[in-house]
């Protein structure tokens, strides 16, 4: 790499007090740091290749001069390391590498399977010469996406201190932060390790020259599917600043799906980043434990707590007690079956004794049931054998614990808020007695269910999120329970919590879990989410959040008179992502919705009517094959996308392409098939391979020949001499002497396959429509 000066003055001003105290000349080299001048000598080595610095009498190379002498990476790595230290000392928890999938430009539908770490390894050490890459790490929630990202930090800074690296792994946690404000998240974490002298400035250099991996924890909090841009804002002005340099590492605790809307939405970083500026979209998978996974983890949990008991036992009994399925969640969710390990630990069970008979469901609310069974009738009580608090007080605690939580937006509460909150209760419960009273205090301080917030000893959080959220779906039960009971009781809480912010998805499926659904309790709720809304004039966060639990309420039930939701509303309410995926809706009319990026996977509709709705863009998966009587009137669709094993491989944009990828589904589009337009039956093979050229770019913002040719086999002939011609020809294409560049947006091109001559890309799809 040729060192300009102008590049040597650059990268000392990313360090520098000031930037116009930077010097350089032809040999001598000067800047000030910490309000001293730092001066070094500038020199080629040619046995060495490349320039050189010479510093406090030693030579060293011009990056290994601002990785250990400027930037002070091994400071940077042994607070790292420390951090580490400090938060085990709040509790132990064993790390199990599980196994991933990792989907690149040429393996994008079934993957790489490996091991998570030494595939984020690769990630991290595979460096492109000329993109910026940005690796998505995706799993749903408890899979151990934190966990994976910490525990590679640690190694890397162990790597890196005893020199067998040169780049350090960085794990910021947004904790519901807004991407926007990303910077300050940095300075605030760099603040925390009391690491000096390194600014936003510092941290592009050292992620551009790839001295940095920046690991973003907490993508999936940004709501980018609500139709928000400023995540992929904040992530596009991130990748600007490291001009087509760097690795980004992002995780997000949603599917497959939202990982492809976040991609398509980024598809404004060619345009805004020029085109030295390529970025390069990667996405690692976590997947389910398998019984080595469990073994592991039951191997090192029993070694670290002293227990002599045989892993493969403790296995076979819960595998037995699930019903020997080796997929069930118990055994293929890492989050469940650690706690299940963390329950028979801590009260010294076995797995019958713990777990007792499994619902169901088996999952979260069998395990917190469990937890807390344990702590009544195990821990909080007298000496005489008398809890302190029943079973349902109990709850109601950790259940207003998460509930102030929600109220102030905060992963963790101070330890006097706490006590404060439970002597509260205690005077509700009429609870005097003082000793019971401090017994309860003290017995809060140890519960098995809050855990120290970092290294903060006067700080709880829940062991995991979904705790929390547990806690939240069950103050929403016990608000709709007692408007059953009595109308108009407790409606205004209810719209404080509805209205508070975007609550998480598995706050709906909670809320099934915990309700009880009989066919009167489901009318009720129905109409008592149909009357908030009816009386809300403006829009707000009610609309979001009635139409994520909305699904999950109607989920497999069948009333026996078509229920009729959204008609009466003054604004529309809002459908997103997720909330559809896994359904069974039967009897429903949708009128006046707005449905964003809406996907149906493994999703059955029978009797299902959407009337004067809005879609932003219909995704539909190949699983998704049971749609019955299933209509759209009236209503505005943007795009319909058909999507295999994870991938987009068919888009419709033209009204006349919408009906034909409904119809595939069996979905009637009436506005469409009123007008009675011919349709067009079959498309061509150049067509398909049209599309899945022009889809290409959605992981990469240029494509190589050597690229495409892995990917596309004996197809790449035909695209090569066929259909690239025709994109240079009509300016839809760039070739350059690395590769060829899209210059506009794909869903722009895309949208121009309507069958007729009214876009300034029609000439181009006329020529293709004619190919074969």
């Amino acid at each position: 790499m040729n060192i300009t000066r102008e590049k040597i003055i650059r990268d000392l001003q990313a360090f520098a007090d000031e930037p116009d105290s930077v010097e350089v000349s032809q040999n001598l080299a000067s800047f000030k740091r910490f309000g001293k001048d730092i001066i070094f000598e500038l020199v080629v080595n040619r046995e060495k290749e490349g320039l050189h610095v010479i510093f406090n009498d030693q030579e060293m190379s011009y990056k290994q001069f601002f990785s250990r002498e400027i930037a002070k990476l091994d400071i940077f790595a042994n607070k790292i390391i420390e951090s580490r230290s400090r938060s085990n000392n709040n509790y132990y928890e064993p790390f199990v590498d599980g196994k991933a999938n990792l989907f690149t430009f040429e393996n994008s539908f079934d993957g790489e399977e490996g091991d998570s770490l030494e595939l984020l390894m690769k990630e991290c050490y595979g460096i492109l010469p000329t993109s910026t890459k940005v690796t998505f790490i995706t799993a749903d929630a408890g899979y151990g996406k934190t966990f994976l990202l910490k525990e590679f930090q640690y190694k890397q800074a162990k790597k890196f201190i005893d020199r067998k690296s040169n780049f350090l792994f960085w794990h910021v946690d947004m904790q519901g932060r807004q991407l926007v404000r990303l910077d300050e998240a940095i300075m605030r974490d760099l603040g925390e390790l009391r690491i000096p002298g390194i600014y936003m400035s510092s941290v592009y250099y050292l992620i551009r020259n790839n001295l940095l991996v920046l690991s973003i924890d907490g993508f999936d909090e940004l709501a980018a599917e609500t139709g928000n841009t400023e995540a992929l804002g904040a992530l596009t002005n991130l990748v600007n600043q490291l001009k087509g340099r760097g690795i980004i590492i992002a995780a997000s605790r949603r599917t497959f799906f939202d990982y492809n809307d976040y991609v398509k939405k980024i598809r404004i970083l060619p345009k805004s980043l020029g085109e030295n500026n390529d970025c390069v979209f990667n996405e690692l998978k976590l997947n389910n434990w398998s019984k080595k996974e469990n073994l592991k983890y039951l191997k090192d949990a029993l070694f670290f707590n002293d227990r002599k008991d045989k892993p493969e036992y403790i296995y076979e009994d819960i595998f037995k007690l699930v019903g020997k399925k080796e997929k069930h969640a118990f055994l293929s969710i890492p989050f469940l079956f650690s706690r299940i390990i963390k329950g028979i630990i801590r009260y010294k069970n076995t797995p019958k004794e713990f777990l007792g008979k499994i619902n169901s469901e088996g999952g979260v609310k069998n395990i917190i049931e469990n937890f807390i069974k344990r702590e009544v009738s195990d821990k909080w009580i007298t000496k005489d054998g008398i809890p302190h608090l029943n079973k349902k007080q109990h709850f109601e605690l950790l259940t207003s614990i998460a509930e102030d939580m929600w109220i102030q937006q905060k992963e963790a509460l101070a330890m006097e808020d706490i006590l404060l909150n439970t002597r509260i209760l205690c005077e509700q419960w009429k609870i005097t007695d003082t000793k019971r009273q401090d017994a309860i205090m003290r017995m809060i301080k140890m519960h098995a269910l809050l855990v120290h917030y970092g290294n903060d000893a006067q700080m709880r959080k829940f062991d995991h999120p979904e705790y929390k959220n547990y806690f939240i779906a069950n103050r929403f039960v016990k608000i709709l329970e007692k408007l059953i009971e009595k109308p108009e009781s407790s409606l205004h809480r209810l719209k404080l919590l509805l209205d508070n912010s975007q609550l998480p998805d598995t706050v709906g499926l909670y809320i099934c879990n915990i309700l009880k659904r009989n066919e009167d309790n489901i009318k009720n709720i129905i109409q008592i989410l149909i009357k908030i809304i009816s009386e809300e004039w403006t829009p707000s966060m009610l609309h979001v959040n009635i139409g994520t639990i909305f699904p999950f309420i109607i989920n497999g039930f069948e009333p026996k008179e078509t229920i009729i939701f959204g008609d009466t509303f003054e604004n529309r309410i809002s459908f997103s992502s997720l909330v559809f995926e896994n359904k069974n809706i039967k009897n429903i009319e949708f009128h006046k919705a707005n449905f964003t990026n809406i996907f149906f996977k493994n999703t059955k509709f029978k009797n299902v009517k959407f009337i004067n709705c809005i879609f932003s863009d219909i995704k539909i998966d190949d699983e998704s094959n049971n749609f019955n009587n299933v209509f759209i009137e009236n209503s505005e669709i943007s795009s319909v996308s058909k999507y295999s094993n994870g991938e987009e491989i068919e888009k419709g944009f033209a009204p006349i392409r919408i009906y034909e990828i409904l119809k595939k589904f069996n979905i009637k589009y009436l506005d469409i098939e009123k007008d009675e337009i011919n349709i067009k039956k079959e498309i061509s093979n150049a067509k398909k391979l049209t599309y899945k050229f022009l889809n290409s770019f959605r992981r990469t913002s240029i494509l190589y020949s050597e690229n495409l040719e892995n990917k596309f086999n004996l197809d790449f002939i035909k695209i090569k001499e066929m259909i690239i011609p025709l994109m240079l020809e009509h300016d839809i294409l760039k070739e350059s002497r690395k590769g060829w560049r899209l210059l506009h947006k794909i869903d722009d091109i895309l949208k121009a396959d309507n069958y007729n001559k009214t876009d300034k890309f029609e000439k181009f799809w006329c020529e293709i429509n004619e190919l074969k």
